[in-house]
């Protein structure tokens, strides 16, 4: 990391040690998410998880949990007779338009998949558990009491109680990382020999035969095993405080007082006896206890907020209770290969016709990689961990398909692709090809902002195979010039050389693996290749207003996701040139086809449009409008319990009328489709505005949301891009607030304070001896910028 410095403006100190660990560790109410009144379906619960298995917690009448697990998955993927590549890209080249529409030819289906077939990339829980506290159910249950829950961030325990004169239970629920277990310990304080009815089920799933299904109850522990549809087996073990009784896919115990119970999934990746593996866990945990195993949970998450960020919105709460659960909630998904898919463990299943949600596949144009880019500036490089090992585990398949499809060496990420590494065939959607280095972006960025050669040692050996593909398949021109494989930038279809999404991403793994290379003095001659090819990189393509553009032989007429076009600027800093990005975002507002005019202001229809939106405007603008960007995604994207949908919901009063009147006042969008023709485009979000006051309950929530959240609120605080550092750089005027330990591009660990728009105190550490930076406070004008 280089010698250690520290730089301080004023006095006092930033903060003493022991008021610190107080500030880690303590509870209080911006750590601590509270609903009043618990949400009555999963999709409205609060999370727990340890980064391989995961609850969703909630309270239809009586107490439930959704368990998921990152490798519980329909493991099958569509046989498919795919176009080879050669035959493509000859279409292409006759193609007028670039675009890849014939591929929707493509067959996806063969016979001989069971009923549910299609529905292969929806999500698949592994249990439900219910605890109640009365015994009868229908007309003879009671008064149903009010539950309240508290999930404490610091230490990741969600308590549940439930109110009422005479009924007043109450449930401490988490799941403990290194055992992975989940321990919920049930009872009530004012009634010791409450009873309790506990029912393990397994889901109503028609993808899953009851063939497959069985229970064990052996040795106080109740568990049933179940074949997956891929040829998989997962097993749920639970301890059982009585006897329990099976009827169908539910055990049911019914025990009197207190009780823990501890409950673990285990699959045929874990051991070959994955049943035998889930009934070992569930009575290793009992024989430690429970004191003993919540001291080990409460442990990892002290070390966890001890070690990475922290930060304190005081002059918005709301900001503040929101980034502790994201960052929370972000830590609970990872841990384990595999890695979370785009649901994360944040799901479960809709109804007996829909028994999950899609998609639990790696999405690689950016739903993977957005829910890794908070880590780093927070200082959890740690979590780059799960990402290696989850495409290590994948990479015979992964290099095997590579071959296959194009007949190169390397790895090709496909556009969706499995836990196992196998390609869910997506038609014409498949030769979107960013995903390798966009994956390969987010192993630089681990780098970029530890600045540690051990991080860098554990990324290199990744990164020269996804770098591999991409310098196999390019070609060069008789000015020297490289150019790289034709490819469709995100979701439009029409595709060219030099993808401007692709060559964005590629430049930084590039100059990471050169630095690499030199540090480690290895691989000679791909170092020669790689400086020979960023020497010679070929240009961002250039709309004729100016800004980013799709790729040099897309149309400038043609329609565009504007998120898209920032991939130079932001995640990939592979340019920053300001007026640039200043041009792009006006284009992009004004054209981009994701934009919605049926509000008073235009909006993003999705969420990861408005992050790239918001984090150029974080970074172009900064301060009252960075701000302003960061409160839009808040309010159109969070849910009341504190994870965010994938599209906006906005209660509106607005009638029908009114939304027109606002849509007719937008730019007229005339843009070329991928059949090449000039088409007019509505300006109309996908039914965002609704009077139901529950809508955002309702909707399925996804990882990627946290994650855009974390990152457009950190950089309210933090920015480091372009060699700058700048302390608060787009917080509202007085405001007050602070951070501690942010990491900085470089490797420096950098804590601020600011009070009332005035900055008081700040701290760098690390970096580099010989390395200089500038650091600035853009919103308090009597900071004088310093060089440290």
């Amino acid at each position: 990391m280089g010698s250690k410095r520290k730089q301080k403006w004023t006095a006092p100190a930033l903060v003493a040690a022991s008021a610190l660990v107080a500030s880690a560790l303590t509870a209080s109410p911006e750590t601590v998410f509270v609903r009043e009144q618990a949400g009555t379906i999963w999709q409205d619960g609060l999370f727990i998880g340890d980064g391989a298995t995961g609850a969703m917690a909630y309270a239809p009448a009586h107490l439930e949990w959704t368990i998921n697990r990152n490798d519980v998955l329909d493991s099958r993927v569509f046989s498919c007779e795919y176009t080879p590549h050669a035959e493509v890209m000859a279409c292409v080249a006759t193609n007028a338009g670039h675009s890849v529409a014939f591929l929707r030819a493509e067959k996806q289906r063969t016979k001989g998949f069971p009923d549910g077939g299609s529905m292969l990339t929806a999500s698949l829980s592994a249990a439900i558990l219910h605890v109640r506290f009365w015994s009868g159910v229908g007309w003879s249950m009671p008064s149903i009491p009010a539950t309240r829950q508290e999930l404490d961030t610091r230490t990741g325990e969600l308590s549940a109680k439930m109110t009422s004169p005479f009924l007043t239970p109450e449930a401490l629920s988490f799941i403990e990382r290194s055992r992975d277990v989940m321990v919920v310990d049930i009872g009530d304080p004012n009634a010791p020999n409450r009873l309790a009815v506990i029912q393990l089920a397994r889901p109503e799933d028609h993808r899953l035969e009851d063939s497959g299904f069985a229970w064990t109850i052996k040795d106080g522990v109740v568990g049933f095993a179940q074949r997956l549809p891929g040829g998989e087996t997962y097993a749920v073990a639970m301890s059982a405080p009585a006897t329990p009784v099976a009827h169908g896919r539910t055990a049911s115990v019914r025990a009197s007082g207190r009780k823990t119970l501890f409950l673990a999934v285990r699959t045929t990746r874990d051991a070959d006896d994955p049943v035998a593996a889930a009934f070992d866990a569930v009575k290793a945990a009992e024989k430690d206890g429970f004191d003993r195993v919540r001291a080990d949970n409460r442990a990892w998450w002290k070390d966890f907020w001890m070690r990475g960020a922290r930060a304190y919105f005081d002059s918005d709460p709301a900001v503040d209770t929101q980034w502790n659960y994201a960052l929370y909630a972000l830590a609970a998904q990872f841990g384990a290969s595999p890695m979370p898919a785009l649901n994360g463990l944040i799901y479960g299943p809709i109804d007996g016709a829909n028994a999950g949600v899609g998609s639990h596949c790696y999405v690689h144009d950016q739903n993977v990689q957005i829910p890794m880019m908070p880590f780093f500036p927070l200082n959890h490089a740690e979590f780059i961990k799960p990402f290696i090992r989850t495409y290590q585990d994948a990479m015979p398949e992964i290099e095997r398909r590579t071959m296959e499809k194009f007949g190169v060496k390397g790895a090709y990420l496909p556009l969706n692709m499995n836990q196992f590494g196998f390609e869910h065939p997506v038609a014409d959607y498949r030769y979107t090809l960013c995903g390798g280095a966009y994956s390969g972006l987010v192993l630089a960025q681990a780098w970029w902002y530890t600045g540690d050669e051990a991080v860098l040692r554990e990324i290199y050996p990744l990164l020269k195979k996804f770098i591999l593909f991409y310098t196999e398949t390019m070609t060069r021109d008789a000015d020297g010039t490289y150019h790289f494989i034709w490819s469709v930038p995100p979701e439009i279809f029409t595709g060219s050389k030099d993808d401007t999404t692709a060559i964005a991403c590629l430049k930084p793994c590039l100059e990471t693996a050169v630095e690499a290379a030199t540090r480690f003095k290895c691989d000679a001659q791909e170092l020669a290749l790689w400086k020979d090819v960023l020497a010679h990189y070929p240009a961002f393509a250039k709309h004729s207003e100016g800004g980013w553009w799709c790729g040099p032989e897309i149309p400038d007429d043609h329609y565009m996701y504007g998120g898209h076009l920032f991939y130079p600027f932001f995640p990939s800093e592979a340019d920053t040139d300001i007026e640039v990005a200043k041009k792009t975002l006006d284009y992009a507002w004004k054209y981009a086809v994701e934009i919605s005019y049926e509000t008073p202001e235009p909006h993003p229809v999705h969420d990861w449009s408005a992050l790239y939106l918001g984090m150029a405007t974080t970074r172009i603008h900064g301060g009252v409008k960075g701000w302003e960007a960061l409160k839009d995604f808040q309010d159109g994207f969070a849910k009341p319990n504190g994870v965010f949908s994938h599209n906006p919901i906005i209660l509106t009063k607005m009638t029908r009328e009114e939304a027109l009147a606002n849509v007719k006042k937008a730019p007229k969008l005339l843009r070329r489709n991928y059949h090449g023709k000039l088409t007019e485009w509505g300006r109309r979000g996908p039914n965002d505005l609704t009077y139901n006051p529950d809508a955002k309950a309702l909707v399925a929530p996804v990882i990627e949301g946290g994650a855009a959240f974390l990152m457009l609120s950190s950089e309210a605080l933090l920015q480091s891009w372009g060699g700058e550092i700048r302390l608060f750089p787009s917080v509202p005027e007085k405001f007050t607030g602070k951070f501690e330990n942010f990491r900085a591009r470089g490797g420096y660990v950098v804590s601020a304070e600011m009070k009332n728009g005035k900055l008081v105190d700040y701290s760098i550490k690390g970096g580099k001896a010989d390395d200089k930076v500038m650091v600035t406070c853009p919103m308090d004008p009597s900071f004088v910028a310093q060089i440290f």
